[in-house]
């Protein structure tokens, strides 16, 4: 990170302070010094853009974003955490964390400009994936809508768009991006079961419904083979490639949709002995298991790697220092870990505690090939923060668009 760091750093020597640098820059060509600028990370590439027009001009031009998502597979996913106030919508914070700064950046909250301003209906539930924000209403409506990230807070020019309904009312589905693995890929939004209202009360009978949605093509939302019945509740989601998974953290069952063949996998457990609840992220083309291992004194938070198709298939990888762990979550009891949580996508994996008495601190695990596992704590959030009934937290690579500011968020390029 230090290398990464030293490089965001280098557009502090400007071409306009200096004419004779400024000649020297020039002869690098546009084709070179595109490359150079693609390298930095997103948030020096905005400050490069301010440098001059020249540096402007290519950040600003379409096929700069393209060759900026050919070095994504080498550029670290962020961490996003939303907290909502149920009673004062004003204490709605929002923050990011930028791996390759080391540092969180304050975003505006969340708003969907509806009615009389930017003002949020409460039934609207926020999820991340992939890339975009999506809200989806609640109560008798079916309206669906997303937005880029870093673009769908405050209340200036309305990046949200809205899908054509969808074909059940839902009330926090788990939400997925499919199809986004390289430039130019279309991405196309899955929507998995969720809990419909009928009358004011659950509709306990449709919790299972599966709908997909092209940006790009004409038409709406497409009905798909439902959730597996293991799966009536809130299982957590999760997607790579051509695939869209799903996995209940406490019963540990996990199923994969196969998009080209539009199908179900058939449901697997993944389990470890004396795990109470464990979450399943990516680490590339790896899915890895962190859970919360009991029997140990004190009890350890350990990452296990998942094989593919085989059940029982899994192997330890390490886990969490118990000094780090001990920090994030003070007590003897074992309740204690009731508020832990992970996300993770891209070999980063993100523990956090979304108890609002220990102001939400968090550490993040890269896990690197050989079954290396580096572990490291946040730094605090920015305050004052708030105090927040709910806490929405993904993790997701940022597009560059999402960052200058340039697209209409249709949702065809990633």
């Amino acid at each position: 990170m230090e290398m990464t760091r030293a490089a965001s750093r280098a557009p502090s020597t400007t071409p306009a302070g200096d004419p004779a640098r400024a000649c020297l820059w020039t002869r690098l060509g546009t084709d070179l010094t595109e490359l150079i600028l693609s390298l930095l990370p997103l948030r020096s590439i905005v400050r490069a853009g301010a440098v001059c027009k020249f540096w402007r001009s290519i950040v600003d031009h379409p096929a700069f974003a393209s060759r900026v998502a050919a070095t994504a597979p080498a550029r670290m996913p962020w961490f996003f955490l939303y907290g909502q106030n149920n009673v004062h919508l004003r204490r709605n914070q929002a923050f990011a964390f930028d791996p390759a700064a080391g540092e969180w950046v304050h975003l505006p909250p969340i708003y969907l400009s509806e009615g009389d301003g930017p003002h949020r209906h409460p039934d609207e539930c926020f999820v991340g994936s992939g890339g975009f924000i999506f809200a989806t209403s609640a109560a008798t409506r079916t309206s669906f809508c997303y937005a880029p990230l870093l673009r769908g807070g405050g209340s200036a020019a309305d990046p949200w768009r809205e899908t054509p309904p969808l074909h059940f009312s839902r009330r926090n589905p788990v939400v997925g991006v499919i199809g986004c693995g390289g430039p130019g890929a279309g991405a196309r939004f899955i929507v998995a079961g969720g809990v419909r209202l009928v009358g004011g009360l659950v509709d306990i009978e449709d919790q299972l419904a599966v709908e997909i949605y092209d940006p790009a093509a004409p038409g709406g939302w497409q009905l798909c083979p439902p959730l597996p019945p293991e799966f009536r509740g809130s299982p957590r989601p999760w997607s790579g490639g051509e695939s869209f998974y799903v996995f209940g953290i406490y019963s540990g069952l996990l199923a994969r949709f196969d998009l080209s063949g539009r199908a179900w996998s058939g449901v697997r457990t993944l389990r470890p002995p004396r795990v109470s609840f464990s979450f399943l992220v990516a680490c590339g083309e790896q899915l890895v298991l962190a859970g919360l291992r009991g029997g140990d004194n004190p009890p350890s938070l350990v990452l296990w790697r998942v094989a593919d198709g085989v059940e029982e298939g899994w192997r330890e990888l390490g886990q969490m220092p118990e000094g780090m762990l001990a920090v994030m979550f003070e007590g003897e009891e074992e309740e204690r870990f009731a508020s832990l949580r992970c996300v993770g996508v891209d070999g980063l994996l993100y523990v956090f505690n979304e108890a609002h008495h220990r102001g939400y601190p968090a550490c993040v695990c890269e896990v690197g090939g050989g079954d290396r596992c580096n572990w490291k704590e946040l730094p605090p959030l920015p305050g004052p923060v708030n105090r927040f009934h709910r806490v929405i937290a993904f993790c997701s690579a940022v597009p560059l668009d999402s960052v200058i500011g340039r697209g209409d968020g249709d949702g065809s390029s990633c």
